[in-house]
């Protein structure tokens, strides 16, 4: 859980974001998970804000990319930040 450091939790004025650091095809990755906030703001904030952020915490851990498990519907706000689709799984190398 969140105490013992297995997730983390991150906060912005309008959102939230939690993460956790796993393996994914062979492969360490953080995976961005129960993202939520204020209607309109929320992923603007996670995305233009908080995602330079995530990314550098996540190559401090050695991981080599961002894994999100989401909506079909989040592609499109997604992909002009690097993440591909596969399936319902947005995933982006770092």
């Amino acid at each position: 859980g969140i105490v013992e450091r297995d997730y983390l939790l991150w906060t912005s004025e309008n959102a939230v974001c939690l993460t956790s650091l796993t393996e994914w095809k062979e492969k360490p990755v953080c995976v961005l998970f129960l993202v939520g906030g204020a209607k309109g703001k929320a992923m603007q904030e996670v995305l233009l804000d908080g995602l330079p952020i995530v990314e550098i915490y996540a190559r401090e851990h050695s991981c080599v990319g961002l894994l999100g498990i989401g909506r079909k519907q989040w592609a499109k706000v997604l992909k002009p930040f690097g993440f591909q689709t596969e399936g319902t799984i947005f995933y982006k190398g770092i």
